[in-house]
């Protein structure tokens, strides 16, 4: 209860963790501490609009961000108050990683996408930050997996494999476009012959802004080396992602509860009866004091009473 009560009336900042009690306050502090020129005292909008600005006006680099903390200081990721925030440092800020993420095991594979890593220990002792999969198309869009083989360190990654899903091909998208998603991913065990689904049971939501989610702590790294936990196997790792794109379809019904007739009669209205084909058309069933088929006829004394269909005469 006291988590949420905290986040519903703080805001923080994502660059030193600090809080405030609004958005509005947020940008002032995030201008005037992170996102200003260290020449000129230029206040920015973001971490990039000032590096862009040292470059352009004081030819300049500018490589991080400053006053921020560890793990943070870098001018890439486009923040602006709350927007760009990484869902997972949300959760850890709000205290619901652990209430976001499940892990659970299942035998068959995942259906969207999977790839093998091989040489996975010459990879964790290579610089490479990143590796970034091949596109692959679910719910009319286009995505990569993206990994991080020594963790997304900005993300609090550090000491695991990070895994995210990013949307690719955005140039394509419509302008304002949003995308909901809930995602899995997984991890194959050679030695059980089954796999880890690692799960944010939260939906994501992608945008111009914020064009990938995913799982820093994905899998710790003493894990995935250890043999005995059959992640590895000739030194090769296999990973995978399922991805469900929520969107509204259009498709529904309406439910209407009518009461009795109040005259004791039934109106059948057809519409455009001269141009249909079928020999016989039944009425949606009605009730006059007790329910009753289509179209009944009179009922004759001592005779069962049989629905009558209404046909076009030859």
């Amino acid at each position: 209860m006291e988590n949420k009560k905290k986040r519903a009336a703080k805001v923080f900042c994502y660059y030193c963790e600090r809080e405030f009690e609004n958005e509005k306050i947020l940008v002032q502090h995030q201008e005037a501490k992170h996102f200003k020129c260290h020449v000129c005292n230029q206040k920015l909008s973001t971490a990039s609009g000032m590096a862009i600005h040292v470059l352009q006006v004081h030819e300049e680099a500018v490589s991080k961000v400053p006053n921020a903390i560890p793990g943070r200081e870098s001018t890439e990721i486009e923040i602006f108050g709350m927007q760009g925030i990484p869902d997972d440092i949300l959760a850890a800020h709000y205290g619901e990683g652990e209430q976001a993420i499940s892990r659970t095991l299942r035998s068959f594979p995942p259906a969207d996408y999977f790839f093998k890593v091989e040489s996975v220990s010459v990879l964790l002792n290579t610089r490479i930050e990143k590796y970034e999969s091949g596109s692959f198309e679910v719910g009319g869009y286009k995505w990569r997996l993206c990994l991080y083989p020594n963790g997304k360190n900005k993300s609090e990654g550090k000491g695991h494999v990070s895994l995210y899903l990013e949307i690719s091909d955005t140039e394509n998208l419509p302008l304002g476009w949003e995308v909901t998603v809930n995602f899995k991913f997984f991890v194959f065990n050679h030695i059980h012959e089954n796999y880890l689904t690692v799960q944010d049971s939260k939906p994501r939501h992608f945008n111009v802004i914020n064009t990938r989610c995913g799982i820093a702590q994905f899998l710790s790294l003493d894990e995935l080396k250890d043999p005995c936990n059959g992640y590895l196997m000739d030194d090769c790792c296999i990973f995978g992602a399922e991805v469900f794109v929520i969107k509204y379809s259009g498709k529904g019904e309406c439910l209407s509860v009518i009461k009795d007739p109040a005259d004791g009669t039934f109106t059948w209205e057809i519409e455009n009866f001269s141009q249909r084909n079928l020999e016989t058309i039944y009425s949606e069933i009605f009730t006059v004091k007790e329910e009753v088929d289509p179209i009944p006829q009179r009922k004759p004394e001592g005779k069962e009473q049989k629905p009558v269909p209404l046909s076009r005469a030859g």
